[in-house]
């Protein structure tokens, strides 16, 4: 029977990865107690924080607001490089108006990491009408496991939308927490390993290739210029023409301390050759593995 050609890059990587018990992800995640408690609370004080930014970040200007919440190793993409948040914005300032709202939130059954989306709109003055559009992405972590604070922040802009979008609609259902204190040194050089990985294949053969094996059932996918991609109808679509080969460098990331949930920023190229951003945020699902639920890439939605 013909196999595909990316069935054997497929079988490749899977065996590579079992020789060297990837496959086993136990070797590198904790075992967790047994405990009723969910992460509910974790997940509130999440949209909670994410909300004070905001409106704190409306009234008070962009620099203070994201000096206010920002991590001390919070990492963004300014200029065409990676730089520590904090230190941009102490010798940038930044005028204008940013307004924001959370429309989607997840969390890590450890409680310690989480991200938020939603739309974000950039005025010059009160008085002005917003010029610039768009959804930001902005990854949070547990700071002296009490504080939530921004640790990446990557935005994906658009011309104005036609439609408003729904507010943060909270679970009916948490997750079992499992609260744990360690390192997570050998989880992200493993999810590095993945999501290089991933690279391989879209760079090899392409983004459908790699999307075939490691995109999560209800993704969240943006591209450059595009209103962000999740519905079912829209995945299938994209996925089926994304014929792509994008050389994707990843640069860094962190995880959960479960090594649940967890994220990979990198580098990858636009049309005009310039340099650009794109971050992956993964889920570990059991029998599956890890699974790429979020995307920013910045090509065209082809």
């Amino acid at each position: 029977m013909n196999r595909p050609p990316h069935f054997f890059v497929t079988l490749f990587i899977s065996l590579s990865l079992a020789s060297c018990h990837w496959l086993d992800w136990d070797d590198f995640r904790p075992r967790p107690p047994k405990d009723r408690t969910t992460v509910e609370k974790d997940y509130r004080e999440l949209a909670a924080t994410e909300k004070k930014f905001a409106a704190f970040t409306e009234e008070n200007g962009i620099s203070e607001g994201f000096l206010a919440f920002l991590a001390d190793d919070a990492i963004l993409f300014r200029d065409g490089e990676y730089v520590l948040g904090i230190p941009f914005y102490q010798q940038n300032p930044s005028s204008g108006i940013l307004s924001w709202k959370p429309q989607y939130a997840d969390i890590s059954q450890s409680g310690d990491l989480g991200y938020t989306t939603g739309p974000f709109t950039f005025r010059n003055s009160p008085e002005d009408t917003p010029s610039g559009f768009g959804h930001y992405i902005s990854v949070w972590e547990k700071v002296d496991t009490a504080t939530w604070k921004v640790v990446f922040d990557l935005g994906n802009f658009y011309p104005p939308p036609s439609d408003t979008f729904p507010d943060l609609v909270f679970p009916q259902k948490y997750p079992r927490k499992i609260a744990f204190v360690g390192d997570t040194t050998s989880l992200v050089a493993a999810l590095i390993a993945q999501d290089s990985a991933f690279a391989q294949l879209a760079s090899t053969e392409n983004l459908r290739s790699a999307y075939e094996i490691f995109l999560a059932e209800s993704p969240i996918l943006f591209r450059s210029g595009s209103l962000p991609i999740d519905t079912p109808n829209e995945v299938q679509s994209l996925v089926a023409s994304a014929n792509q080969q994008p050389n994707l460098t990843p640069v860094g990331g962190k995880t959960s301390v479960l090594g649940d949930l967890g994220y990979v920023y990198g580098l990858t190229e636009r049309e005009s050759g310039t340099p650009t951003a794109y971050l992956h945020i993964w889920k570990y699902e059991r029998w599956k593995g890890w699974q790429l639920v979020v995307e920013v890439l910045a090509i065209p939605n082809t």
